[in-house]
């Protein structure tokens, strides 16, 4: 698997995360976003990860991998905690931090993944 290919789960379980939290209710109307909200977009991105997973271990030419499931749950979280920071109106910086450290997390496991193999 190329380091390219695993970057892409990052955008992808970000984006999905978004939609869970819009789908769960989630908007930018109010002045925060609450932690049960985040928690269950996050664990049901998360549970999408998980499952795509297992369904590629009982695909005869895939494995299921564990940093792929870390890369997707990560690129969720981070996502959610930047989407939270902007509905709270944090600084600039503060939001540019989030948003570093989150790439810096699941890049880094998206590079473990492609380099490693169960």
């Amino acid at each position: 698997m190329t380091v390219l290919y695993n970057w892409l789960h990052c955008p992808a379980y970000g984006a999905l995360a978004a939609w869970m939290l819009l789908a769960l209710g989630g908007s930018s109307r109010g002045d925060s976003l609450a932690r049960p909200l985040l928690l269950r977009a996050w664990l049901l991105s998360a549970l999408v990860g998980l499952s795509d997973e297992l369904h590629q271990a009982c695909v005869p030419w895939r494995d299921g991998d564990p940093f792929d499931l870390a890369t997707d749950t990560l690129a969720a979280g981070g996502a959610l905690w930047y989407l939270a920071g902007v509905v709270a109106g944090r600084a600039e910086g503060t939001l540019l931090l989030r948003l570093l450290a989150t790439a810096v997390a699941t890049f880094g496991t998206a590079t473990l993944a492609a380099r490693h193999s169960f």
